[in-house]
């Protein structure tokens, strides 16, 4: 859950944003190019990742648009739309990387396909067949216990019984 919500790992989250009358092309333009947003909590300005928009429907009272984004910044497509110019009525997410989540009622859940699941933990960058993060892969080989005492690194009091333990059962069982 921590990576499907984590900017780091690029996973799209789409929206139904229902907003008052109708956007103009440099409202829209802002949105899709990233929007300067204050965060009022700490103090900081930033300038939000550019996120796919388009106009899904539209009347003469409001628009219907499609809002992608990767960040999930708190409240970021109240501050995008906000910062541009456009006062939301109504705001939903349909979709986390590609799933569409329907017409589920809010605390709602369904499991998910087979090919969802796959989906999903490849999007994460975790290999669907053994469940390990390729990331992982990519650290340094693990070193023996004996190596880090070796080194003189710390070691946990658990690690220096056991490598005790082991010591002597091995020093036994070469005098028997």
């Amino acid at each position: 859950a921590q990576r499907m919500m984590h900017p780091g790992y690029q996973i799209k989250k789409t929206y139904r944003v229902t907003v008052e009358g109708s956007p103009s092309d440099e409202q829209l333009d802002r949105l899709r190019g990233g929007v300067g947003i204050t965060d009022e909590e700490k103090g900081l300005d930033f300038i939000t990742a550019p996120a796919e928009g388009t106009i899904h429907s539209s009347d003469d009272r409001k628009t219907v648009l499609y809002i992608t984004i990767h960040e999930g910044k708190n409240r970021q497509i109240r501050r995008m739309c906000e910062a541009v110019g456009l006062r939301i009525m109504l705001l939903k997410r349909i979709a986390v990387a590609d799933i569409n989540i329907g017409s589920l009622a809010p605390g709602a859940y369904r499991p998910l396909s087979h090919s969802e699941v796959v989906k999903l933990l490849t999007e994460l960058k975790i290999d669907p067949e053994t469940r390990i993060s390729k990331k992982a892969e990519a650290r340094k080989p693990i070193v023996s216990n004996r190596n880090r005492l070796r080194r003189g690194r710390n070691i946990s009091i658990n690690e220096k019984r056991f490598l005790r333990q082991f010591a002597s059962k091995s020093k036994g069982s070469k005098g028997a």
